[in-house]
């Protein structure tokens, strides 16, 4: 069987991995065949890795179709917001993922909010703008802290929690009229915040149902204590102290069922991962934002604990037979630290050079995943490339012994600039 991966970061080499993992625990790993595109050097161990843009998707299509791929697998949002799957479709190519309508549940924060506020889900209380003049009189008259949303893409990385209304105003100037994430910015979506603790939680979703997968909690903010500006992600880890049964099954009912319901009634038509991130308020969950596909660093984590053959998932789901199939995790902890280059997020440096990966201290309970690295094409030296570099994966029996696998083989790695934080998994 030969499968696509489409994406070049940690999650998708996280993908690649679980898939030759499965195929080699259950013996058919002569009958599968994995490609990536574009991929990354950390990949190559498991697939074959193709220089196609994960935008240019009639190069995709035109390669999926040469290669008689079987099912391909999208990792980052924006070819679903592209339409990528639509496309696949449309020529008879199976493909994991929503297509271009479901998809605006993460493209437009306007649109996932309006959705979320017909179907009855717990959300803070929010204003939209497109108007730069109109939304500095709004935020004038509120008081700090404030959160202020791009309302399109921005790698995770356009939300900024104002503490004043000057603040707040710097961010609308910055993101309406200085268009520090273009088109993005266009229209802003400013939000009442919420005091809790914050919680990832992705499910597979088909048209037949849904299953969940672990809470996971996030760490945001690029420095310790929760410090400094927000990033992509700067770690994650499960299990999360704070989620039992009694908030998933709430999380369950005021979440994920009506909006997968109001879904239906829209005519929305889902399939793949939906991600929630939400804010646990005194208990109970409020919904901060939707993704459309698998969190990054959140299913570096949750793959990990995945017991189930994750090809027979995919499948299970682009068949619509997801609720049909039973999906299990171990209950062990897995803590996963992410390795930064200097001056990420804003202007990360690239082009150092990476040391210690072969070092001798992977096994398959502590092992390292690539993000942003590229071979030096005059050296092959492995070198940085991207803002968040490395993650390092690590499981134990406790979250304790988890984290310290994880910190000890962060230290055996090595490039200038190195940036991580120390305290994943410790609030």
């Amino acid at each position: 069987m030969k499968i696509l991966v489409i994406g070049s970061g940690a999650r998708e080499h996280a993908i690649i991995r679980k898939l030759a993992f499965d195929a080699k625990k259950s013996g058919t790993s002569g009958l599968l065949k994995l490609f990536a595109a574009p991929g990354n050097p950390g990949m190559e161990q498991w697939a074959t890795c193709v220089s196609i843009d994960v935008l240019d998707i009639d190069g995709l299509v035109s390669f999926a179709q040469a290669q008689q791929i079987d099912l391909t697998v999208v990792g980052p949002e924006a070819p679903l917001a592209a339409g990528i799957v639509d496309r696949f479709m449309a020529v008879g190519l199976r493909i994991f993922g929503p297509e271009k309508k479901a998809a605006q549940l993460e493209a437009s924060k306007s649109f996932a909010r309006e959705l979320a506020q017909r179907a009855g889900i717990p959300s803070p209380q929010y204003q939209i703008f497109e108007d730069p003049v109109r939304a500095r009189e709004y935020v004038r008259k509120q008081s700090g802290p404030i959160v202020v949303k791009a309302d399109g893409l921005a790698a995770g990385k356009g939300v900024v929690i104002a503490q004043s209304s000057a603040e707040a105003e710097q961010a609308l100037h910055a993101l309406m009229e200085e268009r520090t994430f273009a088109s993005a910015g266009e229209t802003v979506v400013i939000e009442q915040f919420l005091v809790g603790r914050e919680v990832s939680v992705m499910a597979f979703v088909d048209e037949s149902g849904y299953v969940l997968m672990p809470a996971i909690e996030d760490h945001k903010q690029l420095y310790a204590s929760d410090q400094g500006p927000n990033t992509g992600g700067m770690g994650t880890y499960t299990p999360v102290p704070f989620i039992g049964e009694k908030e998933q099954e709430r999380i369950r009912t005021a979440i994920f069922d009506p909006i997968l319901a109001q879904c239906r009634k829209e005519g929305i038509r889902f399939q793949g991962v939906l991600f929630a991130g939400l804010m646990m308020v005194e208990g109970q969950p409020y919904l901060i934002e939707f993704n459309v596909r698998f969190g990054d660093p959140e299913t570096q984590v949750a793959l990990e604990l995945l017991t189930t053959d994750l090809l027979a998932v995919f499948e299970a789901v682009v068949e619509n037979r997801i609720s049909q199939m039973e999906v299990q995790f171990a209950k062990d902890a897995v803590v996963c630290v992410v390795l930064t280059a200097a001056g990420y997020p804003d202007a990360p440096r690239k082009g150092e050079i990476i040391t210690g990966l072969d070092a001798g201290e992977e096994s398959e309970i502590v092992y390292t995943l690539h993000a942003g690295t590229r071979r030096d094409a005059a050296s092959l030296a492995l070198v940085t490339d991207g803002g968040r570099v490395l993650n390092v994966i690590a499981r134990g029996e406790t979250l304790t012994i988890a984290r310290e696998r994880a910190y000890h083989r962060v230290q055996s790695i090595s490039f200038p600039g190195k940036h991580y934080r120390e305290d994943i998994g410790m609030r």
